[in-house]
């Protein structure tokens, strides 16, 4: 990756366009919570990520890799051992029906395995401020389909399936599909539809409602692909333009003050998902907010998880 170029992904996209106060907090100033639990919806579906990315990419058995995920997070946080274990069991069910539901109904029949971990990176000249970014994203398991094409799919852990509707509408897969497309650019070497894997949230017993399992598929044009491009760049460029006034590099009345280049936008999100509610509301009424942020976050690079691999370490740990 070129060293003047700053790399930019669809999380980093999603963030500044979601809260810009929620990406100067995480992606500029690079805080993170000092003790965040290690439990809860997102948590869970990233355990049960790793853990079919161990049984596709690796051969691995998944449910070892889920044990293995919650052993080492109980290692880290033992205060968190008895909510973990609960977690566990409610992970394990979901993998377990997962396997049987696949091999019942043939879904990953006709997938092969391409690449794992595979990092796709598209060069480009911002038009709005000159500046070159990378933009950046991660696939844990890219496939390639029966006839030779690359297939996109991803997993996703759910409450229920009412929202499936909406998937035509997710942004990360479409980022995830334009960048396949710069990387292949013969449209014949790659499937223009995205499958979504999804994976109730139950224990699927007998009290619970079916289906528990399904898979949609959704497919992305030209037209898709080259829509989702120009919003890459117009918010890349909001990104740049951010950094550069809270850097001091654009001159004027209160550019580099954070509140006026990045001010929060609430939502219920607010309440279940940011890491910094606590420290909101004092950002703007004169407490002291910089000591707070001194006592509960630490300073993380938000792209770690880029290096940090945790299936790698599962692979030597159950190989």
């Amino acid at each position: 990756m070129p060293k003047d170029a700053i790399a930019i992904s669809h999380s980093e996209i999603r963030t500044f366009t979601s809260c810009r106060r929620l990406w100067y907090l995480t992606y500029y100033r690079k805080l993170k919570p000092k003790h965040e639990p290690p439990t809860g919806a997102a948590h869970l579906g990233g355990n049960i990520h790793l853990a079919l990315e161990g049984m596709h990419g690796y051969g691995l058995d998944p449910i070892e890799v889920l044990r293995w995920a919650y052993r080492d997070l109980a290692a880290a946080q033992p205060e968190y051992e008895e909510q973990l274990l609960k977690e566990l069991d409610l992970a394990l069910a979901m993998v377990e029906g997962y396997v049987q539901w696949a091999a019942e109904t043939g879904v990953d029949a006709g997938l092969a395995v391409a690449a794992t971990e595979h990092e796709i990176l598209h060069e480009v000249t911002l038009p709005s401020t000159g500046d070159r970014v990378i933009l950046r994203g991660k696939l844990d398991v890219l496939f390639r389909r029966h006839d030779g094409r690359y297939q996109l799919r991803d997993y996703k852990t759910v409450a229920g399936f009412q929202k499936a509707d909406l998937l035509q509408l997710d942004q990360q897969m479409r980022f995830y599909a334009m960048l396949l497309a710069f990387a292949f650019p013969d449209a014949a070497t790659r499937s223009p539809e995205v499958l979504y894997l999804m994976i109730k949230r139950s224990k699927r017993t007998a009290r619970a409602t079916p289906p528990f399992f399904a898979q949609e598929t959704v497919s992305h044009n030209k037209h898709d692909l080259n829509n989702t491009y120009l919003r890459a760049l117009a918010v890349a460029g909001e990104i740049m333009q951010a950094r550069r006034r809270l850097d001091g590099e654009e001159t004027g009345p209160h550019l580099a003050d954070h509140h006026y280049s990045c001010p929060p936008r609430t939502s219920d999100y607010c309440s279940w998902g940011c890491s910094f509610l606590k420290v909101c509301a004092m950002l703007d009424d004169g407490s002291r907010a910089e000591d707070a942020i001194t006592s509960m976050y630490d300073v993380g690079e938000p792209y770690a998880y880029y290096s940090n691999s945790r299936i790698q370490r599962a692979v030597k740990d159950l190989s």
